[in-house]
């Protein structure tokens, strides 16, 4: 009987590895795409302003210059930008709320795979 429950648990524990594994994996690169594709949308957007001489116009802080400003920004891209930077704060989010979570998870399976070896 007690082989037949450890035989359990390991086939338990190799489920919760793989399961652990694949979430950190798929969440790290989730995370590094948005990080480079938020870095190359602000390259393009940084590009675009400063070829149309955007910048020229904060100088001179005035209400109307603003307003240039902004009806020459490209829109799209700046709410692309917008979205992916929310959801890289959303994901920093939840990993900081499930920060215990996550680190009871690897001390247990690290425990488990140390007793065993």
């Amino acid at each position: 009987m007690k082989r037949l429950e450890k035989n359990i648990l390991d086939k338990i524990f190799k489920i919760e590895v793989k399961r652990t594994a694949s979430y950190f994996f798929i969440r790290s690169i989730i995370f590094v795409a948005l990080g480079f594709a938020a870095l190359i949308f602000s390259t393009v957007i940084t590009e675009i302003l400063k070829e149309q001489g955007s910048f020229d116009l904060l100088e001179f802080l005035d209400w109307n210059n603003i307003v240039v400003f902004y009806e020459e920004s490209p829109k799209e891209l700046l709410l692309i930008l917008f979205l992916v930077m929310i959801f890289l704060f959303y994901l920093i989010f939840l990993l900081i709320k499930n920060y215990g979570k996550i680190k009871n998870k690897l001390v247990s399976i690290y425990k488990f795979y140390k007793k065993r070896v």
